[in-house]
């Protein structure tokens, strides 16, 4: 039979609650990054150039939604998340040679290469 003195199984007591704790919040960052990066995250084995390129072409759409906006910030959120709907439900039909893909100008194609 094991016995552990009282100041023993305090400290172990003590390190189980801190460990409970860790956990919570690294569970709590978890679904924080699932809910930001979706299918990318993968629970925690991202392929983090597949991230930094999601964050790269969405700072590209920012920019174009800018550009094509220019001081009208409700229509630059409007196109925004229009374009993050199609974006979401239809990148398939963005890539070059798919027919959304056909008719956005070329020099557009470089940061829909950039769709997971």
């Amino acid at each position: 039979m094991i016995q552990i003195d009282s100041g023993e199984l305090e400290q172990e007591l003590a390190q189980l609650q801190n460990l409970c704790e860790e956990e919570q919040v690294l569970s709590s960052a978890s679904d924080r990054a699932r809910s930001l990066l979706g299918k990318l995250w993968q629970d925690g084995n991202a392929n983090w150039d597949a991230v930094a390129n999601a964050c790269q072409w969405t700072e590209e759409i920012r920019k174009l939604a800018a550009k094509f906006s220019g001081t009208d910030l409700s229509r630059m959120e409007v196109l925004r998340k229009q374009w993050a709907s199609i974006i979401t439900e239809h990148s398939d039909q963005l890539k070059p040679g798919a027919p959304l893909g056909e008719v956005i100008p070329s020099n557009c194609h470089q940061p829909l290469s950039l769709i997971p």
